[in-house]
């Protein structure tokens, strides 16, 4: 008869991780590493934390929920993302391709989330940092976004695609990061907008290395 041949990919103590959760959930370090084949939701009220040591591995050109590029997959926060390392044991997130690109996986998009913080994180090959319009603070909460001692490189775009909104009294600390190998820090000329009474930026101690265009425009309104 006829000869075929079937190709199978299998993969070997490899946590596969995909689709919405339905429950906070707790991506531990004796289940890791975690391979990401499409879009990973995190809804609103429900809290995704990744313990220190994690490493979570996206697979190029793929996105088996198709929720936004079908050729990327991402991080959606809609709720609240804790990555949290330490000094000793960072949190990495990185290409599962034997010869990584700049662009394959999407980044982080945050929907009007809760809270992220990244702490301790080493983030590589993603399109963007942040993909979309991050607006943060909108639902009162005070400690939203927290960005520090962490370190992003090869990335094909921007660290903040669109314009970062901080509304109603809300912090947001980029303190002593390292941003390696990118386009821009934001695409938009309005950059970083600051709305309300005490809502607080704080950008300190970063180093900017390699990057093809200009930083940051803040306003304040």
């Amino acid at each position: 008869g006829n000869e075929s041949t079937v190709t199978d990919v299998a993969y070997y103590g490899m946590t596969l991780v995909s689709d919405t959760l339905s429950t906070d959930a707790t991506w531990a370090l004796s289940s890791s590493p975690f391979l990401v084949t499409g879009d990973v939701t995190v809804p609103d009220g429900v809290t995704l934390t990744i313990e220190p040591g994690v490493e979570v591995r996206f697979m190029p050109g793929s996105d088996d929920q198709g929720t936004w590029d079908i050729y990327r997959s991402e991080l959606r926060i809609e709720g609240s993302l804790i990555a949290v390392g330490t000094e000793s044991d960072s949190i990495t997130f990185v290409s599962n391709a034997e010869s990584p690109t700049k662009e394959d996986w999407a980044g982080i998009n945050p929907l009007q989330p809760h809270v992220v913080h990244l702490s301790f994180v080493s983030l590589r090959h993603a399109h963007n940092v942040l993909n979309d319009r991050a607006e943060f603070g909108a639902d009162g909460e005070a400690d939203s976004l927290r960005i520090t001692h962490s370190t992003f490189r090869d990335i094909d775009n921007e660290i903040f695609e669109g314009r970062l909104d901080l509304h109603g009294g809300t912090r947001c600390v980029i303190q002593d990061n390292r941003f390696v190998g990118y386009e821009s820090f934001t695409n938009r000329s309005d950059g970083i907008c600051l709305y309300d009474e005490g809502t607080l930026l704080k950008i300190d101690g970063n180093e900017f290395v390699d990057g093809e265009s200009s930083l940051i425009k803040v306003n304040v309104q």
